[in-house]
């Protein structure tokens, strides 16, 4: 009887081996590839900033006014120290019912950061229907605005004129500027609207006997002094200068 011998496996032919070879090159160019493609979705994303950008969804937004003051650690830059300028603005804007009650800045673009500086300045000549009016203004020593980013309003502290007094309580040790913190509004197209000013005009007005009525007496005084600052008039006009830091700023 015959023993059967057990079966020897075959080393593969040269076909076999260099289809094999083939498979192995082809994976490796496709890891190769996939990796190179995440590298550049990554490079794409991350702007110029040092994170990606990302847009906070509506219903996230907390809406309404708070006093959004940011005190920048360390130094007086609420930047983060880069070499890119801060984006500068400056505007006019009259009271409600005026020719231009608000203004808005856009197309300001960032990753994780926007801090915006306001700064008070004089009043502009009386702006009217047909024109400016150059031989008057409304003239203040103190201000506040109202600055709205993303669904979120902050009304300014009040602001004082550098080099003027307010008979304002509230304004006679008040900074010229202030820097609101807008980070977590970031959006694809930042805007940013300065509307609704309110000033120490009628005060001032009260206080140098304009309106008839001795200091202290009288309701006007509770009214335009004591009460803070006032709405602004609809042909005055209210300036001011932003600063606006982003991302490398």
């Amino acid at each position: 009887m015959k023993r059967s011998n057990p079966t020897q496996s075959k080393a593969p032919g040269p076909a076999l081996a260099l289809n094999q070879d083939m498979n192995r090159k082809e994976s490796s160019t496709a890891n190769i590839l996939t990796a190179l493609a995440a590298i550049l979705i990554a490079t794409a994303v991350s702007g110029c900033g040092q994170t990606a950008y990302h847009e906070i969804p509506e219903d996230e937004w907390d809406v309404g006014s708070d006093d959004g003051s940011y005190t920048p650690p360390g130094g007086s830059n609420p930047g983060t120290g880069g070499t890119v300028p801060a984006l500068s603005y400056s505007f006019t804007i009259t009271g409600s019912g005026g020719t231009t009650p608000s203004r808005t800045f856009s197309g300001i673009r960032t990753d994780s950061i926007l801090r915006v500086k306001v700064r008070a300045q004089p009043a502009g000549n009386l702006s009217l229907s047909t024109g400016s009016y150059s031989n008057y203004n409304g003239s203040y020593g103190c201000v506040a605005y109202q600055i709205t980013v993303g669904g979120r309003t902050v009304t300014t502290q009040p602001l004082k004129i550098p080099g003027s007094f307010s008979p304002v309580s509230s304004c006679q040790n008040a900074p010229s500027e202030q820097v609101i913190d807008f980070s977590d509004r970031i959006t694809s197209n930042v805007q940013i609207t300065v509307s609704n000013p309110r000033y120490d005009y009628y005060c001032n007005l009260y206080m140098s006997g304009a309106m008839g009525y001795a200091y202290p007496y009288g309701s006007l005084y509770q009214t335009y002094c004591s009460a803070g600052l006032y709405t602004v008039y609809r042909n005055h006009t209210v300036n001011g200068d932003l600063e606006v830091f982003v991302n490398g700023s």
